[in-house]
């Protein structure tokens, strides 16, 4: 590393970014390295929660729980 590079702007990773979602006709999954994959069918869905928090853009801010019979799905705003 050379002396100018201290300088240099380095590529910080939002926290939404670590996540990965996926939705089909049957169901939403949500998978992330750090946790256990979340899966709640469409179907079985009985609540839903947006919950706000003063975090951002630090950490997630916004995040849609989906809360199923068998299950239940953490999504963060931005995916």
């Amino acid at each position: 590393m050379g002396f100018w590079d201290l300088f240099k702007r380095r590529e910080h990773k939002q926290p939404e970014e670590y996540f990965t979602v996926t939705i089909t006709y049957a169901f939403i999954k949500v998978e992330h390295p750090k946790r256990e994959t979340e899966q709640v069918f469409w179907d079985d869905i009985r609540v839903v929660k947006l919950v706000n928090n003063d975090q951002g853009p630090w950490a997630i801010d916004i995040i849609m729980v989906l809360i199923g019979e068998n299950g239940c799905c953490v999504i963060p705003h931005g995916k």
